[in-house]
């Protein structure tokens, strides 16, 4: 090309006379591109148009048929999975690993009925299992299966790689599991499965997947701890699976359905130990956790024997709310137990040997029976062991008969002993000198009767008698020293309160005469509902003959009264001065002035009538009545003592602890 030109001596020239070629050319197309007559012009047309359209149907049907070629060749090579570079692809990972943990706490056994059978959570929990080993079972990768239960998470009950018999294998082991009478926290055991999932260190990439099945409870995932877990294994790679097995299935908004669960929360004895032969009060409290009323019977057995007295119908359970059961039974020893021998009369050792083979337990069992069959069978049973003896053993150390030759014991022990009856009560009296030697634990109630010291060593073994359920009581006497009784307080509380540096003054000749005319009590109840002096309630017209010449009251200090409780006080001796028993009087009248406020609130217009019968009763005692019936008609008007009024269809309780009565109470 170079050569062509260099041809010329100006080749740009030649370069435009080349273009000036095609003006011509122009020229010429444009002349023949004049309008020319045709005849049958429009036949004409319709001849061309046919031509034009058949050529661009065929094109059209090649390109459709084209297309339809394509289609089935790309079809085929996707079914035939083409490898475009000859060899297969590297899998995504060498293992699937799959951690599951089953929840099989007590709430797992919460059951529905469900197309006629129960199906308990812990059973659809048990069924996911089987589907997923079933599901690995196709899988063409290596697949490990290991299933743990919660409550022994450290060992897994299957750990294996899924082939064709894991799936019947996996059957047979899950057909011996089942939720357990425990509640179990998933925080521990959801950890456990996490650190087992990461702690897998085979060659080559593995995929960790955790399947959670439970119930979902709201106390396990309310502190974050779970889910904390879970982001965990999120962080490196691992997979959460949560498979909710709620029975019944939640809502669409993840609401549990409540559906009516009866339990027996509670069930205690009024007392810790029980006297063979002698009747003895229990309490059961059922509770309805559902929204609906139900009723349902109570079976009570006795050491696996049903006791038709004690079972009952319990006819109203209200929704929401806890419904108290009160029956009474006979303890008896369970059949083979060995039969008590008696202590012997000799020997202190061989009687308190005897003392502690002679106690035997006595099982009482409270089931619910509703047929309705929901909610967790677990709930609907509930235990009590309950300590059978044939008679109560009480040691007594009196401190009175330190000193004594003969070691006999002193007065307060002998009236002591002849109030405990021996039929009921095995008293043994021991000097605090032979305290060392004696078997505590034989014993149920330790009694310090004017106790002037104890040495340290005792005094840990009778710290250690206390904190196992042993008994301890206090009587204070002349021989009473307050600064060891107070580093009992100070300690542990072994002695109940402080006590002053001096005793109560003693009386004079006259004291001695007013007080044996008074004819007022000298104890009183501060709450006569108290079960440890119940039983003295109906003897309480005796206490005006008791004579209390000396005691030892309290230290100033209040701090000791915060869980305390009194259950004998010492009358007012004020009340023997006629100026102050008339100012109490009048201030006791203008607190019980029923005309003034706040008994004329519209809030008490319901009570009105019941207050002013009660008013009329108390002015009544003001007016001529000893310093214990003014004491029991106070009690009535606020309702603190016993009777039918405390708790009948006249009670006043609730009025007075209003605020509108509230403060007038505590004045």
């Amino acid at each position: 090309m170079v050569g062509f030109i260099s041809m010329f001596l100006n080749p740009w020239a030649l370069a435009i006379g080349l273009l000036a070629i095609a003006v011509p050319i122009i020229i010429h197309l444009i002349n023949r591109m004049q309008f020319r007559r045709v005849r049958w012009a429009a036949m004409e047309f319709l001849l061309a148009a046919q031509k034009r359209m058949r050529q661009r149907l065929l094109i059209e049907q090649l390109l459709l048929l084209l297309l339809r070629i394509l289609l089935m060749l790309l079809l085929g090579l996707l079914l035939s999975r083409w490898l475009v570079s000859g060899t297969p692809p590297a899998p995504a990972v060498d293992l699937v690993l799959h951690e599951v943990l089953l929840d099989d706490s007590m709430s797992m056994s919460d059951r529905e009925p469900a197309q006629g059978e129960e199906r308990p959570a812990f059973q659809s929990a048990r069924d996911e299992s089987v589907r997923l080993a079933k599901n690995l079972e196709k899988n063409k990768l290596p697949c490990r299966l290991r299933i743990r239960l919660a409550s022994n998470p450290d060992n897994p009950i299957f750990d294996q790689m899924i082939t064709d018999g894991s799936n019947n294998e996996l059957q047979q082991i899950l057909a011996k599991t089942s939720a357990q009478p425990i509640r179990t926290p998933l925080m521990g055991p959801i950890q456990t499965t996490v650190d087992a999932a990461l702690a897998i260190t085979e060659p080559g990439k593995i995929r960790r997947i955790v399947h959670l099945m439970s119930d979902m409870r709201t106390n396990d995932w309310s502190d974050g701890t779970l889910a904390a877990q879970i982001a965990r294994l999120a962080e490196q790679g691992g997979e959460v699976r949560l498979l909710d097995c709620a029975s019944p299935a939640r809502t669409i908004d993840n609401e549990p359905v409540s559906h009516g669960n009866l339990a027996v929360v509670s069930l205690f004895a009024e007392t810790r130990s029980a006297l063979e032969g002698q009747p003895v009060g229990i309490t059961a409290l059922v509770a309805n956790f559902g929204r609906n009323p139900r009723r349902a019977g109570m079976s009570v057995l006795i050491n696996g024997l049903r006791d038709p007295a004690a079972s009952t119908l319990i006819e109203s359970l209200p929704p929401g709310q806890v419904t108290p059961v009160r029956f009474r039974i006979v303890p008896v020893r369970p059949v083979g137990a060995p039969q008590a021998v008696g202590t012997p009369a000799q020997d202190p050792t061989q009687r308190d040997t005897a003392r502690r083979a002679d106690p035997t337990t006595m099982v009482v069992r409270v089931s619910l029976e509703d047929d309705s069959k929901i909610g967790i069978p677990a709930d609907d049973v509930r235990d009590l062991i309950v300590p059978v003896r044939t008679r109560f053993p009480v040691l007594v150390v009196d401190g009175a008969s330190t000193g004594r030759a003969d070691g006999s014991t002193g007065s307060d022990a002998l009236y002591l002993g002849a109030a405990l009856n021996p039929q009921i009560f095995d008293t043994e009296f021991r000097d605090p000198r032979e305290l060392a030697a004696t078997d505590l634990d034989s014993y149920a109630l330790i009694v310090m009767l004017n106790v002037t010291e104890l040495p340290d060593t005792e005094i840990v073994r009778i710290d250690r008698f206390t904190a196992s359920g042993g008994g301890l009581a206090w009587f204070t006497g002349d021989r009473t020293d307050p600064t060891f009784t107070n580093r009992l307080f100070a300690m542990d509380a072994l002695f109940p309160l402080p006590l002053a540096n001096q005793p109560s003054p003693s009386w004079t000749d006259r004291q001695r005469e007013e007080y044996r005319l008074d004819d007022s009590p000298k104890l009183v109840l501060p709450d006569p509902e108290n079960p440890v002096i119940a039983g003295l309630v109906p003897f309480r017209q005796v206490f005006r003959f008791l004579r209390v010449e000396r005691h030892w009251p309290p230290a100033t200090e209040s701090g000791w009264r915060e869980g305390s409780e009194r259950v004998l006080a010492l009358p007012a001796r004020s009340w023997s001065n006629a100026t102050r028993r008339d100012d109490l009087r009048q201030r006791i009248l203008k607190l019980t002035d029923i005309g003034a406020d706040p008994y004329t609130r519209p809030e008490l217009a319901s009570k009105l009538d019941e207050l002013q019968r009660r008013a009329a009763l108390l002015r009544g005692r003001l007016a001529a009545g000893t310093q214990f019936e003014i004491v029991a008609a106070l009690e009535t008007f606020l309702d603190l003592g016993q009777g039918t009024t405390a708790s009948g269809t006249n009670s006043l309780r609730a009025a007075w602890e209003s605020p509108v009565l509230a403060s007038t109470a505590r004045a």
